[in-house]
């Protein structure tokens, strides 16, 4: 059997977002886990801070893995885990040399080309796990709204042509359990994986506090607990595990 084998399925034509489907469907869907929702489009997807996905019909795979973690220890590492295994998935399929800008953007030459949104819900001591994941697979350029005909891509626009959804899910799959039960090299993994951003300058907001100064500083990749690591104008490095960062 192989990995993806072990998921139950949902293929849907269209929902607000998948993550969206799955929270709404809970208790329906407890019984089938783990599992994963994929739709043909979505009509809400969202991705960090309820910022809109761009989520057209065939253009894109938009699917969540939904599942229970009972180690609640390895919760604060997911999105990291998420974006390692997203990149390795293509390395390994396509050959695409990809970079992980953090939090949760996989850039391929320069631009966006997949998002992950994770969400969880405690109850006691275990979690339920909601990841999300927007890859853009067939969009052609003009099929981007203006705002992000440069600043997006896909793997049709890479040159990808033989882009199976069977063949991702199972090697995906895989390499995230990997990941996330032996998470002792995943830091690592995810600065190898960003190198191309590490010592370059940057620009971040730390999260939702609207008080808080765009700072500008040197990206120095991820400390051991997953935090961004800074080195401000003044040449003090600062430490942020939520916020957002601009090359």
């Amino acid at each position: 059997m192989t990995y993806v084998e072990a998921y139950s399925y949902i293929d849907i034509k269209s929902c607000p977002s998948t993550n969206d489907y799955v929270k709404d469907n809970l208790k329906l869907l407890k019984d089938n886990l783990p599992l994963i929702v994929s739709s043909r489009e979505q009509s809400k997807g969202k991705g960090r801070d309820k910022r809109a996905w761009e989520s057209q019909k065939d253009k894109g795979l938009y699917f969540t893995l939904a599942f229970y973690l009972e180690d609640l220890q390895k919760l604060s590492l997911l999105p990291i885990c998420a974006g390692v295994s997203l990149q390795k998935t293509l390395e390994n399929l396509y050959g695409l040399t990809t970079t992980l800008k953090w939090p949760n953007d996989l850039l391929c030459q320069g631009k966006k080309l997949a998002g992950i949104l994770c969400e969880t819900i405690i109850k006691g001591n275990s979690a339920f796990v909601i990841c999300g994941i927007g890859l853009n697979t067939e969009y052609k350029k003009r099929d981007f709204p203006l705002e992000l005909k440069e600043t997006a891509i896909s793997l049709l626009q890479l040159k990808v042509k033989n882009f199976k959804k069977k063949d991702f899910f199972n090697l995906f799959t895989k390499i995230f359990e990997q990941k996330l039960y032996k998470q002792d090299k995943l830091i690592d993994e995810f600065n190898q994986c960003s190198k191309e951003l590490i010592g370059k300058k940057i620009s971040f907001h730390n999260g939702n506090n609207i008080s808080q100064k765009t700072i500008t500083g040197t990206y120095l990749g991820l400390g051991e607990k997953g935090q961004c690591l800074i080195k401000d104008e003044k040449g003090n490095i600062q430490e942020y595990f939520f916020g957002e960062m601009t090359c």
